[in-house]
Formats: C-alpha cells, structure tokens, sequence
C-alpha cells in the first residue's frame, strides 16, 4: 500500500499519471493531448556558461549519412523511410557532432507546425522546431541547450525570425528546457482525437499578451 502511494505521488509530481491515462485512451481510440504552444529564439542564451566546453563539438545539417547512423543507433523509433522522407519534403535535421560523434540533433519544419493531425501553415519568416534528442553518452552535459542556440543563429541567418515548438502539458522536463531557453510560453491549447477519425483543436487560455 505505501509502495503504491509513493507511485502515485511520484507520477503526480512528474506529470506521468496523466500519460498512462493518456496511453490508456489512445489504446481504444481516443486521444486528450493538452499542450503549450511556445516561442523560441527570442533572446540569446547567456553566453556563460552554456557557450564554453563545446570547442571539439561541430553544429551542421545533418543529410542522409547521418539519418543512417541515427537509425543503426535504434534510440528512435522512426523509420529510415520516414526520416528520409522528411529531408525530402524540405525539412532539415540539425546536429550536433563531437569529434565526428552524432551527439544531438533536432528537427526544423518550414511549411507548417502540427500537432497530431492539426496543422497550421507558416509563414516565410518562420519555423517550427520539433523532435529534440541527445544520444545517451552526451547527456548531462548541456548539448541540447547550446545545438538549441545554435540553431536560432543558422534559422535568422536565413531570415527565420519567429521560432515555435510545442511541449504536452505535462511533459515537465520538456517544458524545463523551453524555460532554460528563456522561451514564451504562449498559448495553452487541447487537441482532441477520436478513432483515428474526427479530431478538433481547441485554445484555451492565451497565457501572453
């Protein structure tokens, strides 16, 4: 009994319970995804300490090679198809490598931003970041952070000044991150899916003014 009491509290404090409600749900059909809608890129990380200890790290788009490599690693569980599906519809990957090593690496979306099956369109000056992973040996050690930055550098460059991601509302190390980045958080929408059929997306609190 206490056993189960202290998992209750430890899913309460991470946000877990709602997610094995949530995979519940999806089982038979029915998905509930509350989320944050997010701005990013709006000011520049402070450049201490995030922007030391990265002198033997490379920040570039990674191409097919590196997709390959990505996949043999099974720490995802998307397809070589569909990642190379994605560079071909214009996306890019964005990684970080340490001494020829993929150590992180993320994804950027110029046509729309979706979540589940709702889909927005963006406009020339935007992007929408999504899918951040950091390979097992290099977390800890601030990479996602910093290939972050990074990214923001490149998209302005290229005249991508409005930036958005989204997180689940109860994803807290998801929405830690954001925060490090000193994003805005913006919006608080719910997106409604039932049987793989009908689905709706719905704001419900403008959080930013």
């Amino acid at each position: 009994m206490i056993r189960k009491l202290r998992n209750l509290i430890e899913r309460l404090r991470y946000g877990t319970l709602f997610e094995a409600l949530q995979y519940r749900l999806a089982s038979v059909g029915i998905i509930i995804a509350p989320y944050y809608w997010i701005q990013e890129g709006l000011n520049d990380i402070a450049p201490s300490p995030i922007q030391t200890g990265f002198e033997d790290y490379t920040f570039d788009f990674f191409g097919p090679d590196e997709i390959k490599l990505i996949v043999a690693s099974k720490t995802w569980n998307y397809s070589e198809d569909k990642l190379l599906s994605r560079l071909k519809t214009g996306w890019k990957c964005f990684g970080a490598k340490y001494r020829g090593e993929i150590a992180a690496f993320m994804w950027i979306a110029f046509d729309e931003w979706c979540i589940k099956k709702h889909r927005v369109k963006l406009s020339n000056n935007e992007a929408y970041l999504l899918d951040m992973y950091t390979m097992k040996p290099f977390r800890g050690r601030g990479v996602a952070p910093y290939l972050r930055y990074q990214s923001y550098r490149f998209l302005k460059k290229t005249g991508k000044d409005r930036l958005f991601s989204y997180s689940d509302y109860f994803n807290n190390p998801s929405i830690r991150f954001k925060k490090k980045l000193n994003a805005r958080f913006l919006k608080i929408g719910l997106y409604v899916e039932l049987f793989n059929k009908y689905h709706w997306n719905w704001i419900i609190k403008d959080i930013h003014q």
